[in-house]
């Protein structure tokens, strides 16, 4: 009976699923992001037949994973690499960030910001009642795809060769440049919708370093839950401080969405002393599979 080949008989595992990651998600998106450009990358001449292959676009990095499990440890792997999603108990202080620290970032980063109240519009507080939807839409789109893949398999696998930071900065590269088609999208990253030049890819690696760390923390100090990285990275992606701000100056959103990098840099780094940059835990380290 033939046995299930052995991750450890890969010989890059990680490098290989960056490239499974990217190759899938790529091809899904760059011929789309072509014909968006014929259209001329208004987001009101989007056809509805072009969503659904952005959205598969998104899952590369789970899909990613979940072939590689299979591939290596087969059925009995996957289930552990699933179980991660059912994984909840943290302390306070991670629930804190994970659940209302995207949400403080930007309202730091609204306060930091020189935008005068006339630029941000009126404050509205019935808008309230769009955040499930915003969620639910958010967590299908980027959240649910990606986590699975980013700190679910990469993750623990980096952490067995490399320190905690540096494991986190890894990542966070190559989840930067995973994005890399969405920047001239009309949305998907921060770039999108405005001119990409060398300063705001700096700026938007920068800030997905600084999420990484935190990431990382999260993952470490839950022993590896995947379902809270998932809710983090929902939260992130919501802006839900913005959505009470319905009449704001996109110009104004736009910066202020950049000054983010300020608090969440500010937290990576109070967490990297507090926890050390090997660990980013008092725990041991994850283990993959």
């Amino acid at each position: 009976m033939n046995e299930i080949p052995n991750i450890r008989n890969l010989k890059w595992p990680v490098f290989t699923f960056f490239i499974l990651a990217y190759v899938w998600s790529w091809s899904w998106w760059v011929p789309v992001l072509y014909k968006l450009h014929d259209q001329g990358n208004n987001p009101g001449n989007i056809p509805g037949w072009i969503v659904p292959f952005v959205v598969l676009g998104a899952y590369g990095p789970s899909i990613a994973a979940i072939s590689l499990t299979i591939f290596a440890k087969g059925t009995t792997g996957l289930k552990r690499l699933l179980s991660r999603f059912l994984l909840w108990r943290a302390p306070v202080l991670v629930h804190f960030i994970t659940w209302l620290g995207p949400s403080v970032f930007l309202i730091i980063a609204i306060l930091l910001s020189p935008a005068n109240s006339a630029l941000l519009g009126k404050l509205d507080w019935s808008q309230a009642q769009l955040i499930p939807m915003v969620l639910i839409s958010g967590l299908i789109f980027g959240p649910l795809a990606e986590e699975l893949g980013w700190r679910g398999y990469a993750l623990p696998f980096l952490q067995k060769k490399y320190s905690a930071l540096t494991s986190s900065l890894i990542i966070g590269v190559a989840w930067c440049f995973w994005h890399t088609p969405l920047f001239w999208a009309p949305g998907g990253t921060l770039i999108s919708g405005h001119e990409v030049t060398i300063l705001a890819v700096s700026k938007y690696l920068l800030f997905a370093c600084g999420l990484s760390v935190i990431f990382t923390w999260i993952f470490n100090r839950s022993k590896g839950s995947v379902l809270l990285s998932v809710v983090f990275h929902t939260m992130a992606n919501a802006s839900l401080p913005f959505l009470l701000f319905p009449y704001a100056n996109a110009n104004a959103v736009y910066s202020i969405s950049w000054l983010m990098i300020i608090p969440v840099w500010i937290v990576a780094i109070s967490l990297l002393f507090f926890y050390g940059h090997r660990n980013l835990s008092k725990e041991p380290r994850i283990k993959s599979g």
